[in-house]
């Protein structure tokens, strides 16, 4: 009996996963086949401007931009969070007051981390 409940709780999870892949490979399919396929050096070189590229376009990118970015996103979670629980703060009472101050206090703690490491310093 769990063999056939481990096997109907995870087929349709399963079966979606294939199906997904293979709308996806079947959408796909046809464009590989219709688009042209002339390769040229012009087409590689990277555009700027109509004019002579200076440098190559591959490059190292800089870690403080990652930074701000991972920061943008965790505090940008902070207030959709603060906003939905704002909605429906009086409907959760104290529980949800305790569920908020530790997600608050988390974030604070990553917020000093990232302080202490001077990850928010542009320069």
């Amino acid at each position: 009996m769990g063999w056939i409940t481990l096997i109907s709780s995870w087929l349709p999870p399963l079966l979606f996963g294939v199906a997904g892949a293979a709308i996806c490979i079947i959408l796909m399919m046809p464009g590989k086949f219709i688009r042209p396929n002339n390769p040229n050096p012009n087409k590689n070189i990277p555009y700027e401007c109509a004019s002579k590229p200076t440098m190559e376009a591959v490059g190292q990118r800089s870690v403080k931009y990652f930074r701000y970015a991972i920061l943008f996103v965790v505090f940008d979670v902070e207030v959709i969070f603060l906003y939905a629980w704002a909605l429906i703060a009086e409907e959760i009472g104290l529980i949800g007051f305790i569920e908020l101050s530790f997600f608050i206090l988390v974030l604070l703690l990553g917020l000093a981390f990232a302080w202490k490491k001077r990850a928010l310093e542009w320069g």
